[in-house]
């Protein structure tokens, strides 16, 4: 059963951590800014188990459309991440402990392999670079495996492109090496190593 702190746990951190966060951040973002949210394909599917998850992570995916329309004026993008099966230790030990849920999962991904946070980052880098400058308020699954080798060479170094990555974990300004964590998380590092 579902109880109270369970439910404000989850708000909170999936939906009031990006809401609050992205409000602290916005007066350093300015034009041509890139706001890119962690959100889950569990809402897009209905899993067992998960529902308040998923419902969290529907809520986001909805801000991310609406705020991509209210900061359009300002020349700042907001796009949306659902990562899929990601091969981390920690989605190894929580979705895949035995062989056989393993399998089983590889396959319903039809590139044959779980997806890595390469895989997920390149996305990031894409979204973030001005190859997306006319992509907003859009939400990408990221489950197959499918962005362009090339996305590895870009560099954010030399331009003025801001990158901020939202999930529930921390906030990252690339630009301004600035992080603001919404679990007490602080670290970030500007894509040039400054």
């Amino acid at each position: 059963a579902v109880t109270e702190a369970f439910y404000e746990e989850h708000m909170n951190v999936n939906v009031k951590g990006v809401v609050f966060t992205l409000q602290k951040l916005l007066p350093l973002l300015a034009r041509g800014a890139s706001v890119i949210v962690n959100t889950s394909v569990a809402d897009q599917k209905g899993t067992p188990g998960l529902s308040i998850y998923a419902a969290t992570k529907g809520a986001v995916a909805a801000l991310v459309r609406t705020l991509a329309v209210e900061l359009a004026g300002r020349g700042i993008r907001v796009n949306a991440i659902s990562p899929g099966l990601i091969d981390t230790p920690q989605t190894r030990e929580r979705l895949w402990p035995e062989e056989w849920i393993r399998r089983e999962l590889l396959d319903g991904i039809p590139a044959g392999h779980f997806g890595t946070e390469q895989d997920v980052s390149n996305l990031v880098l894409y979204l973030s670079s001005p190859l997306a400058a006319y992509i907003t308020g859009d939400n990408y699954c990221n489950h197959m495996n499918s962005i362009a080798p090339a996305v590895d060479k870009l560099s954010f170094s030399k331009t003025e492109n801001r990158i901020l990555v939202l999930d529930e974990n921390f906030a990252v300004d690339r630009r301004f090496n600035a992080a603001v964590g919404t679990s007490g998380h602080f670290s970030a590092a500007a894509p040039d190593g400054r």
